[in-house]
């Protein structure tokens, strides 16, 4: 690169824009045909809201080098503020084809979707791709996203735990308490499995696949993708059921589905009728395909479903035609084939046929029913399948609804429309004492992980708070203490609002803070209590406890609460010589505030 253009690059990344626009220019004089000096001199254009002049020296840029994806990332920025909204698609996208890992192009193409195309279903799959290449980089779009669309309660679960300052938890307060209720009773549901496969009581391919299918529902393709593939690496052979969610899960993540479709596509070929010989002859008739036996239905089925997702809707009719009698959704998906590729005849064969069969089974026209989770079912997908199904077949019952309703029903039952049915993330239950059963069950799992990682060492039997209080104050590093802090809490010697009052302290007088500076001190509180507290919860290790400790949204408001009150506490101390004087100082500073935290705490904790 030439000297030139180097220094006005590093004078914009200073944010000397004037003075980098100069330097700009003196680039492109010394050599009109270089392309990233005419887009840093766009990009200095558009820091002065200068837009016009902007969207001109992207054009330049992309004249000398139509494949450079910053340019056309640019423009598209341009185009956005000039409010050609279409064009400034057409842009985002182009940088997309040229560089699939530009994070800003797939963010700023997902707020575009959001802010002005109306398509929000198109922009939280922009900010998923995002957030797989960038992580926490533009997480305040993925928040803006979820408090409009909240249906997504794995991802949002993630995205907040991952993300989140704690002190944000108050300002989202409604948004986090819906989503952690949509995704309370399967993360439950799942510490239950996850320690079941840690005592061998469930085989780890049934685990892999039961995450692959719950996090693929609940909207988190990335991890979906990452479990499925887990799963299909312990199987003797593909499983095509597994082979269409990844498909799936590529299509949601924008992953390429080349290395998947190839070999699903070779299995599900199996499946459809013999080859016929060429020559029409009319005495001749067509040769059927075989029976199937039973345990072989569900993989025809996903045979056809692989042929939909590659637009080979003749093979997946032949699929879906072998078993309709004997396999409800395959039957409904072949009416839905009768309706995209215009079979009127066949399509009334095919209703006629599918009522018959609801007439006795009632399987999908009743809607989706509540599904209460149970810890003693053997098939932990027993609980998955049903909504899968449901979702998959969701334009199938919607023509069948529409034939019932237009051209009549022989049978006293209505097919309800499917589009007016509760989220389905809203119909898994678990009660109140199951919930608790397995609380318990993490908790005990807690204790002996800490009392291994101890050795007995500083968790010795300790008679009441007190005491547990003193241990932890000792020297320990941050392990030690994370598991002596869940030691502690397991044997219920402290309270919630103790323990993150530990962990404040732990996280402060771990850190040297210059004693005459009360802003700097102020400064770096915040940021050790706001981002160190979210670490901690998120440590592997820790885990199994604090984030089971903390997983209600009352926990997590009353936390950023208190670390919000920290950091202004914080800001005049320059000396705080232990736990207790810590502590008698900090709740003379909150005063009334401490009983209104503290019964939060309590609740979530019976909860």
């Amino acid at each position: 690169m030439p000297e030139q253009f180097e220094q006005a690059k590093a004078l914009y990344e200073k944010g000397d824009y004037a003075a980098a626009k100069e330097a700009f220019e003196a680039a492109i004089a010394e050599n009109e045909e270089d392309a990233r000096a005419w887009n840093g001199l766009a990009n200095t254009y558009l820091q002065a809201g200068e837009y016009d002049e902007a969207y001109e020296a992207y054009q330049q840029a992309l004249q000398w080098d139509a494949s450079y994806a910053p340019a056309w990332h640019g423009l598209g920025v341009a185009l956005e503020q000039l409010e050609d909204f279409p064009q400034a698609q057409e842009a985002f996208q182009q940088a997309i084809r040229l560089d699939r890992d530009f994070a800003s192009a797939w963010n700023a193409l997902g707020a575009l979707y959001l802010s002005h195309l109306g398509k929000p279903e198109e922009g939280i799959r922009c900010f998923q791709r995002c957030e797989f290449l960038a992580k926490g980089l533009f997480a305040n779009n993925y928040f803006a996203l979820f408090s409009q669309l909240p249906n997504y309660p794995f991802f949002s679960w993630r995205i907040i735990q991952n993300y989140m300052p704690l002190q944000d938890y108050e300002r989202w307060g409604e948004y986090l308490k819906q989503t952690m209720q949509d995704a309370t009773p399967l993360l439950a549901y799942q510490s239950w499995l996850s320690l079941r496969r840690q005592k061998g009581d469930l085989p780890e391919g049934q685990y892999r696949l039961w995450m692959g299918l719950a996090h693929l529902l609940m909207g988190d393709p990335a991890t979906a993708l990452v479990q499925l593939n887990q799963y299909q690496a312990l199987q003797s052979e593909l499983d095509l059921m597994a082979a269409y969610y990844q498909l799936q899960a590529c299509w949601e993540f924008h992953e390429p589905d080349a290395a998947y479709l190839q070999p699903a596509r070779e299995k599900a070929a199996a499946f459809l009728p013999p080859e016929q010989d060429s020559g029409w002859q009319f005495w001749k008739k067509k040769e059927a395909a075989p029976p199937l036996p039973p345990k072989a239905y569900q993989d025809c089925y996903y045979a056809g479903m692989i042929f939909v997702y590659n637009d080979e809707l003749d093979k997946a009719m032949a699929c879906f035609e072998r078993i309709e009698r004997e396999f409800l959704p395959a039957a409904y998906q072949a009416l839905w084939l009768c309706e995209e590729i215009v079979q009127p005849k066949k399509k009334k064969e095919k209703a006629a046929l599918l009522l018959d069969q609801e007439a006795a089974k009632r399987q999908f026209t009743e809607g989706l029913q509540p599904i209460t989770l149970s810890l003693d079912d053997p098939s932990p997908l027993a609980a998955l399948l049903p909504v899968m199904r449901y979702q998959e077949l969701a334009d199938a019952i919607e023509v069948l609804h529409f034939y019932s309703e237009f051209e009549g029903n022989p049978f006293d039952f209505e097919v309800l429309n499917s589009r007016e049915q509760p989220p389905f993330f809203q119909l898994w239950t678990l009660p109140a004492q199951v919930e608790q059963q397995i609380f318990s069950q993490v908790q005990e799992e807690m204790k002996g992980r800490a009392l291994e990682k101890m050795a007995g060492s500083a968790a010795a039997p300790l008679a009441g708070a007190d005491e547990a209080l003193a241990a932890l104050a000792q020297p320990l590093d941050l392990e030690q203490f994370l598991f002596l802090l869940a030691n502690f809490v397991a044997e219920e010697k402290l309270t919630e609002y103790e323990m993150i009052l530990s962990v404040l302290y732990k996280l402060y007088s771990g850190e040297d803070l210059p004693a005459d500076n009360a802003t700097v001190i102020g400064e770096r509180a915040r940021a050790i209590l706001g981002d160190g507290l979210a670490g901690i919860l998120n440590l592997p290790e820790a885990h199994i406890s604090l984030s089971a400790i903390l997983h209600r949204y009352e926990s997590r408001i009353a936390a950023g609460k208190l670390l919000t009150l920290a950091g202004d506490f914080l800001e005049n101390q320059t000396s705080l010589t232990s736990f207790s004087y810590f502590r008698e100082q900090f709740e003379a500073f909150i005063g009334d505030q401490r009983q209104e935290l503290e019964e939060a705490l309590t609740r979530s904790g019976a909860s």
